[in-house]
């Protein structure tokens, strides 16, 4: 079957579809027109969605089809692929309809696709002693914690701090935001100023790019043992800082021509912004928590999942690498998005609700549109 002769097919495509749909189901419940039966507040079903369900799809995706290039393995693709796809189709159903469910099964279900996907990464990459790339078994091992230490605390079995969980997942995506987009975003602007006459090199210095990605991993495990500790913003703070200059050292300002490009380097900003905002936190009267999840989780994943998933499609389908019409409105939606929801944390005039819901249709058009976009590029052969 054509769909899943590559993991970026099936995955990037439900991740698209799964964006696009689950916020305003979370809308719904949240203005209580539709009920769930589940056994967390609806704000931390949505938090988990995001992280476990929208973000985990579109990494596993791009996880999978850059695995051959690593190792020189052949691609997961077919029956396994496929069977490893339902997993995380039934987790995402299973976490709709939790309470209606045996005891433990939506979390046995959820956690075990992540389990699977990183002992599946593991493998491939150890069989080809390929060990540098096992940073990302260790960030997956993260997100497999968090997750876990979520379901706990669903089912009533852990006394952990939810919001540790949720800090612990966050953290999690803005460490693979740094570790990938650290990568891939040089690398594709390198290749494209080259290709067109800019007489430029991207090179950060590997002490730039060890810093940038150590003081995030450092800013987590701080969160972990020491959360709203003057000494965790103050590494926050760092950790801006050092991911801010990498970033000025990728001459964003010249892929501006290049949708492609230029969202690329926008979703790295958000992160700055994002680790920014949470070493404001020490001003915790001013600056809450939650700007710094939306900034990372809408700004920064948003937008990056976005900016990869449209190349990559394009790429490793054969096509050339030039942004279909629409897709740099799809790009700009999500940062607007990025600011309405940040904006409903901050501003008491405007109405909440209102607000959200304004955030749900520029996140869900956004998303649509993509999935409209490239529907036909991940469904069916380039002919």
């Amino acid at each position: 079957m054509f769909f899943l002769s590559n993991g970026f097919r099936p995955f990037f495509f439900a991740a698209m579809v799964f964006a696009a749909i689950i916020i305003p189901i979370w809308v719904l419940i949240f203005d209580d027109l539709i009920y769930l039966a589940l056994p967390m507040p609806n704000i931390l079903w949505h938090s988990h969605e995001m992280i476990f369900g929208f973000i985990i799809a579109a990494a596993a995706g791009f996880i999978l089809t850059a695995i051959p290039n690593w190792t020189g393995n052949k691609p997961l693709r077919g029956y396994w692929l496929g069977m490893l796809f339902i997993l995380w189709l039934a987790g995402r159903f299973s976490m709709l309809f939790y309470l209606m469910l045996p005891f433990g099964f939506a979390a046995a279900t959820d956690i075990a696709f992540l389990v699977i996907l990183n002992l599946f990464i593991a493998w491939q990459l150890i069989i080809s002693n390929n060990y540098k790339n096992l940073i990302i078994c260790l960030i997956f091992l993260i997100f497999i914690a968090a997750n876990i230490l979520m379901h706990l605390e669903f089912l009533n079995i852990s006394q952990f701090l939810l919001i540790s969980s949720q800090r612990l997942g966050v953290d999690s995506v803005a460490l693979l935001i740094v570790v990938i987009g650290g990568r891939v975003v040089p690398a594709f602007t390198g290749n494209w100023l080259n290709a067109n006459g800019y007489n430029v090199k991207i090179n950060t210095g590997k002490k730039i790019d060890l810093m940038a990605m150590i003081a995030v991993l450092i800013l987590l495990i701080f969160n972990i043992f020491m959360p709203g500790s003057n000494l965790t913003y103050l590494v926050a703070l760092i950790a801006a800082l050092v991911n801010l200059y990498r970033l000025s050292k990728w001459h964003s300002m010249k892929t501006l021509p290049n949708p492609l490009l230029w969202v690329l380097h926008l979703g790295y900003l958000w992160l700055c912004l994002g680790l920014f905002l949470e070493a404001g936190m020490v001003f915790d009267n001013y600056i809450s928590e939650s700007l710094n999840f939306h900034a990372i989780g809408i700004g920064a994943a948003g937008t990056m999942i976005a900016a990869i998933m449209t190349r990559a499609s394009l790429g490793h389908s054969g096509r050339k690498l030039l942004a279909p019409k629409g897709i740099a409105l799809a790009y700009i939606l999500i940062s607007i998005s990025s600011i309405t929801r940040i904006a409903a944390e901050i501003y008491d005039f405007i109405d909440h609700i209102y607000l959200l819901n304004i955030t749900a249709l520029l996140w869900s058009s956004a998303f649509a549109i993509i999935a409209i976009i490239y529907a036909p590029i991940l469904l069916f052969k380039n002919k």
